[in-house]
């Protein structure tokens, strides 16, 4: 039921109390479908070599290939990577050719099954994310998963900086859901436990959030709080707020593993935390 009225306020423009015309990407029809299409070559990839993935979007309906599309936070395609246990991530940018296909040439650092997913807009559709799982080398019968718990101290040092994240309470699926839910990134200076209030916009967000569930690998791209993409000559910090809410439908419950990537005096870096989904 909360799935549908998810689905039913999408429809609207609203999930929830949130205007959601108003995140990037949401401005088209959200009944459009697409598929995508992968391709590797070499077709067997093997860890620390090169491998250049060819991406093809489809028209659902009707199989014609689209070539059409608009930037979502200053990319035409966002690709992120995960290993089997979620120790290993990499958010990086495919680029479209000629022919409409996106190409990408990029390495994995060992052999496992990796996850792949895809966020791209369609012109006249809304965002998409779509998923994959791609083996790289030889890879056993069942990879290993991750079996992290949920950080107790939630506060990470990440190079020159101390990272720490506040769910202001149990985070709740059904809440997530429907957008009644904040979390909070607070960055400080490792050494002087000062506020960092430096933080520069990186692809048009002056953070960025990914949660992946260790086990069903459900993929949430956690849109910024403030929908508004902030100058390039803007700073801000040292927190910033995230907003998730179920564009696709109501969140599963689960143990995530977190990715926040922060942009502070334009060092660029990833931080990792491990939450609990009721």
């Amino acid at each position: 039921q909360l799935a549908q009225k998810a689905l039913e306020q999408n429809s609207q423009n609203r999930i929830g109390n949130v205007d959601v015309s108003k995140i990037p990407g949401m401005n088209g029809d959200p009944t459009k479908r697409y598929t995508v299409s992968i391709a590797t070559d070499p077709p067997n990839p093997q860890p620390n070599e090169d491998v250049t993935i060819y991406f093809t979007v489809y028209d659902a309906n009707t199989g014609y290939q689209v070539k059409l599309f608009n930037f979502v936070y200053e990319k035409l395609m966002h690709f992120i990577t995960v290993n089997s246990d979620l120790t290993y991530f990499n958010h990086i940018h495919p680029v479209e050719n000629d022919d409409g296909r996106f190409t990408i040439t990029t390495q994995f650092p060992k052999e496992d099954m990796y996850h792949l997913y895809v966020e791209f807009q369609p012109f006249g559709g809304i965002e998409q994310q779509i998923g994959f799982t791609l083996p790289v080398g030889d890879i056993p019968d069942k990879p290993v998963l991750s079996n992290a718990t949920p950080d107790i101290d939630k506060a990470k040092l990440i190079d020159s900086y101390s990272v720490s994240v506040d769910t202001h309470g149990t985070l709740s699926a059904s809440q997530m859901s429907l957008g009644e839910q904040i979390i909070t990134f607070t960055i400080k200076d490792a050494k002087t436990g000062k506020p960092v209030t430096t933080l520069k916009p990186y692809l048009a967000s002056f953070g960025h959030l990914t949660m992946i569930n260790q086990k069903t690998f459900d993929f949430i791209h956690v849109h910024p709080n403030n929908l508004t993409a902030p100058p390039p000559n803007a700073t801000s910090g040292p927190t910033v707020d995230f907003l998730p809410i179920g564009i696709y439908g109501q969140f599963t419950p689960g143990i995530y593993r977190v990715f926040a990537e922060f942009n502070p005096d334009n060092k660029l870096f990833t931080s990792y935390f491990t939450l609990e989904v009721k």
